[in-house]
């Protein structure tokens, strides 16, 4: 019975010697309550509705520390499993089932190791916040095919060594924050699945919000794939292949993040994929990879940059509406026949290379519309060679497409040119490879240019352009450019086809400028020829550069009847004919004589013109007066001004200048009967003589009294001599009124101690005189006598309602204007207007001064006024 005994007890202990660690403290291991935390999870537990009631209802658990199984829960109710401390397991730590409910805190950050996976959601829900999780085997987080699970991770740190960080099988997972690490492909994987036949397939949904994925693949592994519905938020994606792979069925929305690839590309496209925001980098591939024929990207946002390729088209289509290229090799990249469509939201730059270059190669697709936009994009062409055209098609719809460059030569502009001399160059063009049609075209100076046709005669270039046969095999042009202007000129040639510059060339060169004919009328300048008579005068000729047009004319217009020309040979003055004096320009600078007996009087210009085939060279003018000449003699007086009537009602001319350089020897004038005339007394003459202006003797006037007393005034040139002679007095008399004070005072001259008060005694007169007429003051000007004269009289309104111009017209103002019309209405103060000036510009000459005899006159009269009022 011992002996049996003793071998029971050895065989036990050599079994516990085999179990596996942590399997001998099964054996009395309890589920233990917490207040706080929970109830402490043990190994292979299953938390159900039964497992619920055996612990008293209780939903909140927590795990730490080894286990030898994981747990499963798939009870009814929400559990709350708390991880309290590090945990080791080598196997599926969580399995959520049937409709299971799950949350797991670890808000410690505690670390979780699991074996084959750290979560295996079968169907049900699990929430995971927190904490960092180790996968040794398969998916660490997978999300069963099935159609109801949903897994929420939030904020965990997640690394994997053997296969997917997080693997969503036709469920539902949603990860917000956290890192995500795997050495395997991808890092994150969500996928439609295909079930058993019969069974429809089930469609992944994923959403990635502000997630770190890094995949540590030495080889192409994957950041994220999907094969499902995934929207991306933000975050950061790296991988050595594609750190973003939409796999067939799979639809990706990207609203904003950061992907970058060591590899080959950034981002792969099998499906569809809408970027609207982020940032994609591949230094050594392509950011953006459209890679099948299923394959559709639409672009309307972010950032791709830093690339060897910023979007390649490899098969698919790739709709491109906003989105910024920067630090590409080549922004674009399309492969053989592939093109890509860009809209007319896109506004950036882009280069653009493809696999096939050649001349009309399609790059965009086809769009039809009433904006032609296509024509406005920014695109430069990558492949050498090349530019990126422009078609627009027959039916309306425009394209960009490769244009082979034309090379573009410009020979033979050396040296100086004459201008408006022709002078030749050529244009060879290199367009081998081109097809269509071109225009060569020089810009602004198409008007300037001839080119050589078929014939070879030169014919003018067409407005618009020279067409090219881009196709041909002729590449030289010749051409004749004759330069307008001179100075230093640059000519630029352009191939142009479909309004995109194929190839352009510049020469610049040197235009001397020209030295056109020169015509001079000679002996006829301001001349004052009487009517009937004849006046000899000479035109020169100095051909200059156009000495080699030959043949021209002299030509006066409508005045050809009026001359007569030299004859060289007989020296007889013969009529002018019709059309001209016929010259050759070849002689150099001969002068030509004529002689002009004038039809009409007045003022009058001689206009001779040389003319080549009715184009004119040259003009030359002369200004002359015709006139039967009364004689003006003007004594210790000047002319201002003398003015002609124009003709046919213009406007008056002057001729003053041509009156004083026709003086005769005698200081007279000849004057044209009808002219204007303005003279004033010579006061520079008399500056420092002690003596002014008195009066004028006159005669020839018809009423020299209206002029007599004006130091300055107009009049009309009678048909007769006129004689104007200004007299001069002492200039300390104030006033040329010898009688002053009788005829003012008692109608006879008044006596002062037996003698007549004169011009010595003047002021003193005047004085006495002003006591006697009980005159307020003597006021020094036109405007202080009226304001005297208007309110001593009770300030009465003038009949006219006129303002005088030079005097003030506000309110303030009116009283003077008042003064100013009365005093003039009633005779006061004198008219000092020219005759004839319309009424409402009549003027009132406010400061002009006035004499003391000027004031006693007016006072007196003013007087007169109110006793016969």
């Amino acid at each position: 019975m011992k002996k049996r005994l003793i071998s029971l007890l050895l065989a036990f202990s050599m079994m516990l010697t085999f179990l596996p660690a942590g399997a001998v403290p099964a054996f009395a291991e309890e589920n233990t309550i917490d207040p706080e935390k929970g109830v402490l999870l043990k190994s292979g537990d299953t938390i159900n509705d039964k497992f619920i009631e055996e612990h008293n209802g209780a939903t909140t658990y927590q795990m730490r520390d080894n286990y030898a199984s994981g747990v499963t829960i798939s009870a009814s109710e929400k559990v709350t499993i708390n991880i309290t401390g590090n945990i080791d397991y080598n196997g599926i730590l969580f399995t959520v089932s049937d409709s299971g409910n799950v949350m797991v805190e670890n808000n410690k950050n505690y670390t979780v190791k699991g074996g084959a996976r750290v979560v295996s959601l079968v169907q049900g829900t699990i929430t995971v916040d927190g904490g960092t999780y180790y996968g040794s085997g398969t998916e660490t987080f997978l999300n069963f095919r099935h159609n109801q699970g949903v897994m929420w991770l939030n904020d965990i740190n997640v690394i994997a060594s053997r296969d997917n960080a997080v693997n969503n099988q036709g469920g539902e997972v949603h990860i917000k924050g956290g890192t995500y690490t795997s050495n395997s492909s991808p890092v994150i994987y969500n996928q439609t699945w295909d079930r058993d036949a019969g069974a429809a397939e089930l469609v992944g949904i994923m959403t990635l919000t502000d997630v770190t994925v890094e995949s540590t693949s030495s080889g192409t592994g994957t950041g994220v794939g999907n094969s499902g519905n995934l929207t991306i938020t933000g975050g950061k994606v790296t991988a050595p292949g594609p750190a973003l792979n939409t796999y067939p069925k799979g639809e990706t929305t990207v609203e904003s993040g950061d992907f970058s690839s060591t590899g080959d590309c950034a981002v792969r496209v099998y499906e569809k994929l809408y970027l609207k925001g982020g940032t994609f980098t591949a230094p050594n591939g392509s950011a953006i990879q459209s890679r099948d024929d299923s394959a559709h990207t639409e672009i309307s946002g972010g950032t791709i940059k830093d690339s060897k390729v910023g979007v390649e088209v490899v098969k698919g289509s790739v709709d491109l509406k906003k989105t910024t290229f920067q630090g590409n090799n080549i922004d674009i990249y399309l492969q053989e026949d592939q093109v890509i469509t860009i809209e007319s939201s896109f506004k950036n730059a882009a280069t653009v290379d493809c696999a096939d270059p050649k001349d009309g190669r399609q790059l965009t697709t086809s769009t039809a519309g009433t904006d032609y936009y296509q024509k406005k994009l920014n695109l430069t062409s990558a492949n050498a060679g090349y530019l990126v055209g422009y078609k627009k098609t027959e039916d309306g719809k425009e394209y960009r497409c490769l244009s082979k460059k034309v090379g573009v030569t410009i020979n033979g502009l050396e040296g100086a040119i004459k201008a408006e001399d022709p002078a030749e160059f050529t244009v060879t063009l290199t367009h081998a490879g081109s097809t269509g049609t071109g225009i060569l075209t020089f810009g602004d100076k198409n008007g300037e240019i001839e080119y050589k046709d078929e014939n070879d005669k030169y014919v003018p270039m067409p407005n618009d352009g020279l067409p090219i046969d881009l196709a041909s095999d002729k590449n030289d042009y010749v051409f004749h450019i004759t330069p307008k202007n001179a100075g230093e000129q640059t000519l630029t040639a352009a191939v142009v086809r479909d309004d995109v510059e194929l190839g352009t060339a510049e020469e610049d060169y040197t235009v001397a400028g020209r030295v056109h004919t020169t015509v001079t009328i000679e002996g006829l300048d301001d001349a004052v020829i009487k009517e009937g008579e004849s006046k000899g005068f000479t035109v020169k000729v100095t051909p200059n550069d156009d000495a080699k047009l030959g043949e021209a004319v002299i030509d006066f217009g409508d005045k050809n009847s009026e001359i007569e020309y030299k004859d060289e040979e007989s020296g007889e003055y013969k009529p002018m004919q019709k059309d001209g004096l016929k010259i050759n320009l070849e002689n150099g600078e001969p002068e030509h004589e004529f002689r002009i007996t004038p039809k009409e009087t007045g003022k009058q210009t001689l206009t001779a013109a040389v003319k080549k085939d009715e184009k004119e060279l040259a003009k030359d003018e002369k200004d002359f007066v015709v006139s039967e000449m009364p004689i003006l003699t003007l004594k210790d007086g000047v002319i201002t001004s003398v003015t002609v009537p124009g003709k046919n009602g213009a406007d008056p001319e002057d001729i003053t200048e041509i009156v004083k350089k026709n003086a005769n020897e005698d200081g007279s004038f000849n004057v044209p009967e009808g002219a204007t005339v303005s003279v004033a007394f010579d006061k520079d003459a008399f500056a420092d003589s002690g003596l002014k202006f008195g009066h004028w003797d006159i005669t020839g006037l018809d009423d020299p009294n209206a002029y007599q007393d004006k130091e300055s005034f107009a009049f009309v040139m009678p048909a007769k001599g006129v004689t104007l002679k200004a007299m001069t007095q002492d200039a300390s008399i104030e006033d040329d009124e010898p009688d002053i004070v009788g005829p003012i005072v008692i109608g006879t001259t008044v006596v002062v101690g037996g003698a007549v008060l004169g011009y010595q005694a003047y002021s003193l007169g005047a004085e006495f005189a002003g006591k006697l007429m009980a005159l307020p003051y003597f006021p020094s000007n036109r405007s202080a006598l009226a304001m005297m004269l208007w309110e001593d009289a009770g300030k009465p309104m003038p009949e006219s309602e006129l303002l005088y111009p030079d005097v003030g017209q506000e309110e303030r103002d009116m009283d003077l204007q008042h003064a100013a019309r009365w005093a003039m209405e009633n005779d006061l103060v004198p008219d000092l207007n020219d005759e004839g000036t319309a009424p409402e510009e009549m003027k009132f000459y406010p400061d002009n001064t006035v004499s003391k005899i000027d004031v006693l006159k007016a006072w007196q009269k003013a007087q007169e006024l109110k006793q016969n009022a």
